[in-house]
């Protein structure tokens, strides 16, 4: 039922709590059974007053995520303006990668 109602959020920027109290954002790309996929994933993070995206890992790239159901609480469709904030993140990271390999 779970996977059911998440079907209509492929391919939008989504939100998901695990059960860490852990929040991501990304671009939800597959559903099956037991698992999701997540594309270019961020961490939801807290910095004094402000809420910010980090990485999702620190020392890989994640380009493609897959995250066990068992694992989530919740998976949302993000709000506008925090979805602004994560699309322009990932095009400052690709042109930053961009930059590089022009070096």
């Amino acid at each position: 039922m779970f996977t059911e109602m998440l079907t209509d959020l492929i391919a939008k920027t989504v939100t998901v709590r695990s059960i860490n109290n852990d929040e991501f954002i990304g671009k939800l790309i597959s559903i099956d059974k037991e698992n999701i996929v997540i594309q270019n994933p961020r961490s939801v993070l807290i910095n004094g007053p402000d809420v910010i995206l980090g990485p999702f890992l620190l020392t890989a790239k994640a380009n493609i995520v897959p995250m066990q159901l068992n694992n989530i609480l919740c998976v949302v469709e993000t709000l506008a303006d925090a979805e602004k904030d994560y699309l322009e993140s990932i095009l400052e990271e690709e042109d930053a990668e961009a930059s590089i390999q022009e070096d």
